[in-house]
């Protein structure tokens, strides 16, 4: 005969631990209420923590920071950042003030910062912005090699690209210049000549071997707008390839969206609604072309993530709209979502992580501000956060968190 462990008869004293629990998460016990942490996911950038026991008025703590407690569905405690949290793992706390009762996950909280870099136009100061807590005041960085506006840029999860542009005196430049991430108070070091001072180019990637450039505009009598090179990331200071022309897409003052297999090349002033695609494994074939954007536009903002791609903003005349590309389905022309803040032109191309996306700046009354995209709820409009600068308008961004 099998003999049945009754487990109504465990008991324990108040703030105890009992070694019981879904998947052998701690369980507390206080007044004889049960409480206890089964779960916890990062969902959109937020702690979905399953628990029970705990109500809406329960503190959360990721370390000895209480976290912002937005809420309870059910068992689920919707909680985040009450402050800025630096990287590592953090034991994840619960307490209820009315019964007193306290639950601990030990680990059960890894901090990832994600980070975004801004070089403002025709100033020499890198701005970085942490993404994971939006909020919070930019820094000031390190510098640039040479002082531009209108580059291009592309980063890895170590380093960060920048491209071309004009200098103040409105001459374009040749230079790629590198920003390392985990030094960034150290100037950018030069690391090559692109084949033509270009200004307006764009760039996709797959995110961890090389970077694509596509488009711009070269000097008078020099047209570098119909090819694309390639950057080798781990031979940055080898000339870039020429892989293939775009297929006669000459353009300008466009976006670009990307995953780790193809980049998707939109609007601009030659080609305001066409929709373009590299396919990274033969990209020494031409672009192919997939659909229309359902507005025609240039100087628009890209953002992306593995699934799909946001199309921010442009002119003319200046917009607000926010279209999203399906990558699976990119032969469909892409469906208006949500809207900007503020209608924005200008903005260069947005940086990501897993949860949203950032637009900054641009030529518009909201210069000094960036509007942040939840790509769960992208119907919404979105999210406005000030900065504390501006000159954001023909600038570039770059982030070291690539999961695209």
């Amino acid at each position: 005969m099998v003999q049945k462990l009754k487990a109504k008869y465990l008991k324990g004293t108040s703030g105890g631990i009992l070694t019981v629990g879904s998947g052998g998460a701690p369980t507390f016990i206080s007044n004889t209420k049960i409480f206890g942490i089964i779960t916890n996911n990062k969902v959109d950038g937020k702690y979905k923590i399953t628990c029970y026991g705990f109500d809406s008025n329960s503190n959360v703590y990721a370390g000895r920071v209480q976290l912002t407690n937005e809420g309870i569905t059910g068992n689920t405690i919707t909680a985040g950042y009450a402050e800025f949290l630096a990287d590592g793992v953090y034991n994840l706390s619960m307490r209820d003030r009315q019964a007193g009762g306290t639950a601990i996950l030990p680990a059960g909280i890894t901090i990832s910062n994600y980070y975004a870099w801004t070089r403002m136009s025709d100033i020499s100061t890198i701005y970085r912005l942490n993404m994971s807590s939006d909020t919070q005041t930019e820094s000031i960085r390190g510098t640039t090699y040479i002082t531009t506006s209108e580059a291009a840029a592309i980063g890895n999860s170590v380093y960060g690209w920048f491209v071309g542009g004009y200098n103040p005196s409105f001459v374009r430049q040749s230079h790629i210049e590198r920003l390392e991430f985990s030094t960034d108070t150290t100037n950018n070091s030069f690391r090559v000549n692109y084949p033509v001072a270009v200004n307006g180019t764009r760039s996709v990637s797959d995110t961890s071997t090389y970077g694509w450039f596509v488009g711009g505009e070269g000097n008078p009598g020099v047209s570098y707008i119909s090819k694309i090179l390639r950057l080798s990331f781990a031979a940055d200071t080898t000339s870039l390839s020429e892989r293939s022309s775009s297929g006669g897409l000459s353009t300008l003052y466009h976006s670009t969206m990307y995953n780790t297999s193809y980049g998707w090349i939109t609007g601009g002033v030659f080609s305001e609604s066409t929709i373009s695609r590299l396919d990274y494994s033969a990209d020494t074939n031409s672009l192919l072309y997939r659909t229309n954007d359902v507005l025609s536009r240039y100087s628009t903002t890209g953002l992306g993530n593995s699934t799909y791609g946001w199309i921010l903003g442009g002119t003319s005349p200046i917009r607000s709209y926010v279209t999203r590309l399906e990558y699976s389905n990119d032969t469909i022309s892409p469906s208006i979502k949500g809207y900007l803040v503020y209608s924005r032109r200008g903005a260069g191309e947005g940086v990501d992580n897993d949860y949203s996306g950032l637009i900054i700046g641009g030529s518009t009354p909201g210069r000094s501000s960036a509007d942040r995209i939840s790509f769960s709820n992208d119907t919404n409009t979105a999210v406005s956060r000030t900065l504390n600068y501006e000159r954001l308008e023909y600038h570039c961004n770059v982030d070291n968190f690539n999961t695209k």
